[in-house]
């Protein structure tokens, strides 16, 4: 996989558990495996293209961030340097940020103007809010020729 992760918590992960209630909606990582999702998305990244770029289920848990939580790329860039819970669930430490330009910035979804990751995520979730269903589509399928 790309990059290096390991599952044993830091120090940051035991203040940020200790300070999040229980129940915060960002602790959706300690009941999902992102491990099939992060396989599926590196098919998608070819790192021999292009400049270094961030792992893409960093990029996707932000997209994730930006959708949940209503934020313009400007707003996502903001609250990913200054919300714990953020940089937690994306899986950032809290000694990167802008000295040594490991948090993800604006400029990191628009490239000369254009979009770069150009990719939806469709959710299929039950009544209680359990996903049942995820899939990505190219940005450029309509979304009323999903099924």
């Amino acid at each position: 996989m790309l990059g290096h992760r390991s599952n044993q918590k830091t120090f940051f992960d035991e203040i940020v558990g200790y300070y999040l209630p229980d129940n915060h909606f960002l602790k959706v990582n300690d009941i999902i495996d992102w491990t099939p999702i992060e396989k599926r998305l590196e098919t998608l990244y070819d790192p021999s293209k292009g400049r270094p770029s961030y792992p893409p289920l960093i990029m996707f848990k932000a997209l994730l961030l930006q959708q949940w939580f209503n934020l313009s790329d400007r707003d996502l860039s903001e609250a990913i340097a200054d919300r714990l819970s953020f940089k937690s669930f994306l899986g950032l430490s809290l000694v990167e940020g802008k000295d040594n330009k490991s948090d993800p910035d604006a400029r990191w979804t628009v490239k000369r103007g254009k979009l770069s990751y150009g990719y939806k995520v469709h959710v299929n979730a039950d009544e209680s809010g359990i996903v049942r269903r995820l899939e990505m589509t190219p940005a450029n399928v309509h979304d009323s020729s999903k099924q």
